[in-house]
């Protein structure tokens, strides 16, 4: 049973429940505009979620693009690793030609890793923002229910 078809059901209780000989009119005018009310927070409630949903998509989409960009950033390091220990080998050797070709790749490496660990910072960055993002849509939605939670109790007792 839908959210929406309960609340239908228990305002549909309180009118059965209400209704005495003169309560009539007095209990069914709140009832239809709680009823009224209640549904209308339902919509907005709903489409607060649904955006919400939306949100949490988006940071998951962003942590996993992070993910590959670590995993990346992990592989152009240990190339660089293996680089290194390459021109080191070759320096050992007296390979003046070789160790002069292995650093302008290794400095040229490293200029991409730095581009590779630049590129991964900024992403970590639109992570957090999304983040942030979705907690302030987070407590905006659960301070309004807890509004409209008080209010409809407070609307409630005043019925009784």
């Amino acid at each position: 049973m839908s959210l929406r078809s309960l609340i239908i059901l228990s305002v549909g209780l309180l009118v059965v429940v209400g209704r005495g000989e003169g309560q009539q009119v007095q209990v069914q005018r709140p009832v239809v505009e709680l009823k009224a009310a209640a549904l209308s927070a339902l919509d907005s409630v709903a489409a607060a979620i649904h955006a919400m949903n939306a949100s949490h998509e988006e940071v998951v989409a962003a942590a996993q693009s992070m993910a590959r960009l670590h995993e990346g950033l992990l592989q152009r390091i240990e190339h660089v690793e293996r680089l290194a220990e390459r021109v080191r080998a070759a320096s050992q050797r007296g390979q003046e030609a070789e160790v002069t070709r292995l650093r302008a790749r290794l400095v040229e490496d490293v200029l991409q890793l730095a581009r590779h660990s630049e590129n991964m910072h900024l992403e970590f960055l639109a992570l957090q923002n999304s983040m942030q993002m979705e907690s302030r849509q987070y407590n905006a939605v659960s301070n309004a229910l807890k509004v409209r939670h008080d209010s409809a109790m407070a609307a409630i007792r005043n019925m009784k």
